[in-house]
């Protein structure tokens, strides 16, 4: 028989803007993320049990089916573990025959890590319990989409009770749930400092919901010691903290670890729907180094209190090698009605969908999709005296996104990509590259770079090549450099080097660029202006033009004489005047 797939409940609004924009060739050059590899899919089988690289294979997906027990293929017997939460029994043996009944009593029965043998639970039913994992797995890793995994690893994980080698939530056939809605604050709370864990295969729902505190759905590592190796696939996490205000502890992924040292956290092919708070938060502790952290093809969607607002993920700490990758971000504003400006609402933050951190390091976004975001990502170096200041942001990516806003409410600071200066400590190396960035309501910038540091020399380069900015700008430019009136100024010490090459600024209809200050190692070059919009140059009044023309722009700026400003759009990746 085959396996009966559970339909997902559509976004609110579509992700990829469903028609070209005006002027964009039919074919589709622009540097869009593919719609069909972004984001979370249900699928039947997620597994690579024998870790040649390839998921979902016939002898990765023969794990919990109630019958193998070589589930690895290595010759060696597993160990695996049955719970009915619905029919089992508190004295059962743990046979698919006989079930326990709870997943802590299952964790309770595995034995310590042997050399090749995988432990796993299997569970079925609705379980209402906070999972504390008791083993860790066993000593090796294997590398799977580019990013270390632990080779045998205590797993948790959906029954495939009918043995059609299709998991849930996949598999409308089989179900299994951890259900918080009794009260429970967290899914899964690692606070033995166990490693080489894997969740997969389920469906998270309804933890966090009193609002008490600390709320969520996993924290990695909790106490003190050191965590790597713990992965989470194919789950399906909704509604946790749903109906709760924005707190640093109620986080869906609750990645703030104390004294603990996590390494390779994995996070991908999830979807996180209807949540409230933050749907990441981490914050780390001392200046050991963390991570590397990935989070890809992730869909992620908040439902935050009406009047208020929500987070995406958000790190700051020593934390070394974050990836954000073929993600779906969408702030779903039109659903919940955030509040909209810091400016005229009391205790009103940025909905933002990305929060790079200070001291945090090795940022890479790549290929994701955000949708109606106040601000879609923020870089952010310094937070003031009562966080980390001991070390620079530095090697900071974001590239192939795409970028829409299309939520006209948004006033006073929707921006696309922002940095922000500090007092004594900044960010050195940004690359901003081939991002698509557009909106039909109106932005304040699509990239606003404010960076700079009081307290010493500033060093480092921001380049911002081959970005697609469409749509008009309410309030600054296209490209801001600097802070405008009303803003806090630049640093004592602002960046001067920026590299600006083949950008596009189409229908900004006011500014293209301004800076605050004169940029003395600012190279511009083989950018296309949008003709109908100006240029500012050393000057902080927002939105006001003082070069009307690229002529008289390129005197001051030296911009190079490659740019040109006319009406143009993409064609298979360049800019072409039409």
């Amino acid at each position: 028989m085959s396996p009966q797939r559970r339909t997902l409940p559509e976004p609110t609004a579509p992700i990829v803007v469903s028609q070209p924009w005006p002027d964009d060739d039919s074919a589709g050059a622009v540097s869009r993320p593919d719609e069909a590899t972004v984001g979370y899919a249900p699928r039947s089988c997620g597994f690579d049990l024998n870790a040649n690289g390839v998921r979902g294979e016939p002898d990765d997906c023969r794990v919990c089916n109630g019958s193998a027990t070589d589930v690895t293929g290595d010759g060696v017997d597993d160990r695996l573990v049955y719970v009915d939460c619905t029919g089992g029994r508190a004295t059962g043996d743990g046979s698919p025959g006989d079930p326990y009944s709870t997943i802590g009593r299952a964790l309770l029965s595995l034995e310590a890590a042997a050399s090749g043998v995988l432990q796993a639970v299997c569970f079925r039913g609705r379980c209402a319990e906070t999972v504390v994992p008791t083993r860790s797995g066993a000593v090796g890793a294997s590398v799977l989409e580019g990013f270390e995994q632990s080779r045998r690893p205590v797993l948790l994980a959906g029954w495939d009770v009918d043995g059609d080698g299709a998991y849930p939530p996949f598999d409308a056939d089989d179900e299994a749930v951890l259900d918080g809605g009794g009260g429970l604050d967290f899914a899964v709370v690692n606070e033995g400092a166990k490693s080489r864990l894997e969740f997969a295969h389920f469906t998270v729902r309804d933890f966090g919901r009193r609002c008490r505190g600390e709320g969520g759905f996993l924290r990695p590592a909790l106490g003190s010691g050191s965590v790597t190796h713990i992965s989470v696939h194919d789950v399906e996490i909704v509604d946790v903290n749903r109906g709760c205000s924005v707190e640093r502890g109620r986080a869906v992924f609750h990645v703030s670890v104390g004294g603990a040292r996590l390494s390779f956290l994995s996070v991908s092919n999830v979807l996180v729907a209807d949540y409230g708070g933050h749907a990441v938060y981490g914050s780390a502790g001392g200046a050991q180094i963390l991570g590397p952290y990935r989070f890809d093809h992730v869909t992620l969607r908040p439902q935050g209190l009406e009047g208020e607002f929500a987070r995406g993920l958000e790190l700051r700490g020593h934390v070394d090698g974050i990836e954000i990758l073929q993600s779906q971000f969408d702030a779903n504003p039109a659903e919940w009605s955030p509040c909209v400006s810091a400016v005229d609402v009391e205790g009103c933050e940025p909905t933002s969908a990305i929060a790079a951190g200070p001291c945090s390091r090795g940022w890479l976004i790549r290929g994701n999709e955000f949708r109606d975001w106040k601000h879609a990502i923020a870089i952010q170096p310094d937070a003031g005296p009562d966080h980390c200041r001991a070390r620079d942001m530095d090697g900071i990516t974001i590239s192939d996104n795409a970028i829409t806003s299309d939520y006209e409410p948004w006033r006073f600071g929707d921006v696309a990509i922002r940095i922000d200066a500090g007092e004594a400590a900044t960010v050195l190396g940004v690359d901003i590259r081939d991002n698509d960035m557009r909106t039909s309501v109106g932005w304040e910038a699509c990239v606003w770079a404010n960076v700079g540091v009081d307290a010493k020399a500033q060093e480092g380069i921001v380049r911002i090549l081959g970005n697609t900015c469409v749509g008009a700008v309410n309030r600054h430019a296209a490209l801001t450099i600097g802070a405008p009136d009303g803003e806090g100024g630049e640093a004592i010490n602002p960046q001067h080097r920026y590299e600006v090459r083949g950008n596009l600024f189409a229908d900004v209809g006011t500014v293209n660029v301004n800076t605050g200050y004169e940029v003395g190692a600012l190279t511009l070059a083989d950018n296309v202006y949008d003709p109908g919009a100006g240029f500012s140059w050393s000057h902080d009044a927002a939105g006001e033009v003082t070069q009307p023309t690229l002529e008289e722009w390129s005197a001051l700026s030296g911009e190079a004489s490659s740019s040109i400003a006319c009406r143009a759009r993409r064609i298979a990746g360049a800019a072409v005047c039409r």
